[in-house]
């Protein structure tokens, strides 16, 4: 067994022990049990130091800015590139939930994605085709909780559905046979601003012709300016751990990226 079969082998427990904050957490106990030497010191600071660091809008905004590097989809390029379609990268779901009888549904990022597509569409008037399988053993295939929430809540109906992809390299493989069948050319990808470069990549390696319409930007602002003063840059938040934790996901994804090929 490769490095890469091995990373994916043990994809679920990265993913687990890679979640914010539990790596800051981890840090810490190990300062715990060591306290009486200077190490385990060196840790509680260290994890302290980096819990703070993920819970401010200055680091989103720096993490921000070295991923988000796609600017928002114009008129003028979509005139330009004239694409036949919209290929909607799913973003993860949800199961057993109560409320649905146990059914699984989109998650947040997903529904994102699925909304600004339907946006898209409404404005453009193409086509939607929905990528995503079962990233993790137990849960849904991701494209068909979006192609059900997009009818039922939204009233469209995805043209094509790829349901086997578990990565972004495969949902733009597995996509490419799909797209080709349809006689389309080419594609606009529609995913979060931060994950777009690698969406990209992935297009240009598997052979897909692709323009990107990115959203939800989290580097919102130039640092520092009218909207986000300087001091409160710099005060913590339980709510921008999420958004640091959503960063530095992807910058491991783009890695990964690298590493598979």
């Amino acid at each position: 067994m490769d490095l890469v079969e091995l990373l994916k082998a043990i994809k679920p427990l990265l993913k687990l022990m890679l979640e914010l904050p539990v790596p800051f957490l981890l840090l810490g106990l190990f300062g715990v049990f060591f306290f009486k030497h200077w190490i385990g010191k060196l840790s509680i600071i260290s994890s302290l130091a980096l819990l703070y660091a993920s819970s401010i809008p200055a680091t989103i905004q720096w993490l921000g800015e070295k991923l988000e590097t796609i600017t928002p989809l114009t008129n003028e390029q979509l005139s330009d590139f004239k694409p036949p379609a919209i290929l909607l990268l799913t973003g993860g779901n949800t199961g057993s939930n109560p409320e649905l009888n146990g059914a699984a549904r989109v998650n947040a990022a997903t529904m994102q994605r699925a909304s600004y597509a339907a946006r898209l569409h409404r404005e453009t008037g193409l086509p939607i085709i929905v990528t995503g399988g079962v990233v993790y053993k137990g849960q849904t295939h991701e494209a068909r909780s979006v192609a059900r929430w997009l009818l039922d809540v939204v009233g469209i109906q995805p043209i094509a559905i790829e349901d086997r992809a578990t990565n972004t390299l495969e949902n733009l493989q597995f996509s490419k046979p799909i797209i080709e069948r349809l006689g389309y050319q080419r594609v606009v990808i529609v995913t979060h601003a931060y994950h777009m470069p690698r969406a990209l990549q992935s297009a240009e390696s598997a052979g897909v012709n692709a323009i990107g319409a990115p959203f939800g930007y989290l580097a919102r602002y130039p640092f520092p300016n009218d909207h986000l003063p300087t001091w409160k840059a710099f005060v913590p938040e339980s709510v921008h751990i999420s958004s640091t934790d959503a960063l530095l996901h992807e910058w491991i994804g783009q890695w990964w990226y690298q590493l598979s090929q």
